[in-house]
């Protein structure tokens, strides 16, 4: 994240999220956290210069949810800042992973090939393939986590919150290459949001939760 997140800091619901993390931590006890949550804490934890904290807490992000986009970038972001250039993933790395996790295809130039595909179907240029994905804008960085998942050839893709963070004109992008690849692969979306207009423009059904 790129902006300011102090204000976010003093959310009721932020400190909730952050006093039952740093009890657990105290108490060694497992608990269950949301990857967003564990993403704020860590980027609280940043931005007190806390850094091993905030990895501590994208180690418990990435253990509870391995494939969340944003928990990977942030640990490319964290290992750059340290430094360690050679062990923080390109856009292409972050792409390519679920190919070579679920071995769907086996020859470097295949899996390239299928990157660069993936890349060109989600609108990501050529020139990012090298790119560190922190260093791109928000609606790229979704770009790269639409792209993950159409790595793997689903039929179904559950979008929790997919535009919640973004621009509003970066929304409509977003919304607008989803419902492309709707149309184009036969995908069928679980969309979770909070935003009816999202849900006007984008579904015919629709199933509403009220607390």
């Amino acid at each position: 994240m790129n902006y300011d997140m102090s204000s976010y800091f003093e959310d009721p619901e932020f400190k909730e999220a952050l006093a039952k993390y740093e009890g657990m931590v105290e108490s060694h006890t497992p608990a269950y956290f949301e990857a967003d949550e564990l993403i704020d804490i860590a980027e609280y934890y940043a931005s007190k210069g806390r850094h091993k904290d905030a990895d501590k807490a994208i180690d418990l992000a990435i253990q509870l949810h391995p494939d969340n986009t944003d928990a990977l970038i942030f640990r490319a972001r964290s290992l750059m800042l340290l430094g360690k250039k050679e062990e923080a993933q390109t856009v292409m790395q972050l792409i390519s992973e679920p190919i070579t996790e679920h071995k769907l295809l086996k020859s470097k130039s295949d899996i390239e090939d299928r990157t660069l595909e993936l890349m060109r179907t989600v609108g990501l240029a050529d020139r990012y393939m090298n790119v560190y994905p922190h260093e791109l804008d928000g609606g790229r960085r979704q770009r790269i986590g639409i792209a993950r998942a159409l790595a793997v050839n689903p039929k179904l893709i559950v979008c929790d919150e997919p535009v919640s963070a973004l621009d509003v004109s970066i929304q409509a992008q977003i919304l607008n290459l989803l419902k492309k690849l709707q149309a184009d692969l036969g995908l069928t979306y679980i969309f979770i949001t909070h935003d009816l207009s999202v849900v006007k423009y984008f579904f015919f059904y629709f199933s509403l939760m009220y607390l």
